[in-house]
């Protein structure tokens, strides 16, 4: 997806932030993403921080403020291994940007909702 991003022109960073308790599997997530994957450990606690769970997606503008939470299992669909989970992932970023999105594109069954 940061690829389709870049090859729009549009600057976005994709990253995951791995559990504490997920290192030992961190490997296999790092052989499968095309993106960077950071380790969260007991000191900093992102995961604390940020009240996050497991396949949680946070979007965050450039100082780092969270401007839009989709929570997994949440109203709408996240999941990337699916054409709707990952349109409405894509369309979320549009979103947040403030970009229309192209029209060639199927719809979204996100509403903008609220961060």
């Amino acid at each position: 997806m940061q690829n389709e991003f870049a090859v729009a022109g549009i600057d976005i960073h994709i990253v995951s932030i791995n559990t504490e308790s997920g290192l030992d599997s961190a490997q296999k997530l790092v052989d499968m993403c095309a993106f960077p994957l950071l380790q969260d450990t007991a000191d900093t606690d992102v995961w604390g921080l940020l009240q996050g769970k497991k396949d949680d997606m946070f979007i965050l503008d450039t100082s780092g403020a969270i401007v839009k939470l989709l929570p997994q299992g949440g109203e709408l669909s996240t999941n990337l291994s699916t054409e709707e989970g990952y349109n409405n992932v894509k369309y979320s970023l549009y979103q947040v940007l403030g970009l229309a999105t192209p029209s060639d594109w199927p719809s979204s069954s996100d509403d903008g909702g609220t961060p």
